[in-house]
């Protein structure tokens, strides 16, 4: 550079001819150009890579959300198993009550089946006894004990 004022400076007639100013506005421009492009470059790094962290975070959450709805779905699955399981063992309970109860209720049935006979029974003996005082005596007593039994019986289950 020193040269180049020196060219200006003794004959004029350089072919390189800058002044001083021009020299240093030169030399000026390349380094704020030179500044600029690199913060634009910079700047343009930057942005991609938070671009690239956005995408990264969307796929993220892309898969989050799979994961998670199929979670759900696996979950309402296994409640539904579950609801079944449930209902199939909650009727085998009911079967083995009801079939309890029904036994207990034909079983009470059959003995008051029993009884009606059995009265039905003494009521003819007494009706064919009518002559016979012995055998009214017998069936008498017997229609008695069966009465208060039935009663008795009445009574507990109460």
């Amino acid at each position: 550079m020193i040269s180049q004022i020196h060219c200006i400076a003794l004959n004029g007639s350089c072919k390189d001819m800058m002044s001083v100013s021009d020299n240093i506005d030169r030399l000026y421009n390349k380094t704020d150009t030179s500044r600029a492009t690199s913060e634009l470059s910079d700047s343009l790094d930057t942005m991609n890579q938070r671009q690239a962290n956005t995408d990264t975070l969307l796929k993220q959450l892309r898969d989050s959300k799979a994961t998670a709805i199929k979670a759900v779905s696996d979950y309402r699955i296994e409640m539904e198993k579950f609801l079944k399981k449930l209902e199939e063992s909650s009727i085998k309970e009911i079967e083995v009550d009801y079939k309890k109860l029904e036994s207990q209720i034909l079983a009470e049935r059959k003995r008051y089946e029993d009884s009606i006979d059995e009265l039905k029974n003494l009521k003819q003996l007494i009706a064919q006894a009518s002559g016979n005082i012995a055998q009214l005596y017998v069936c008498s007593k017997l229609a008695e004990k069966k009465c208060t039994t039935l009663r008795d019986d009445s009574n507990m289950q109460k």
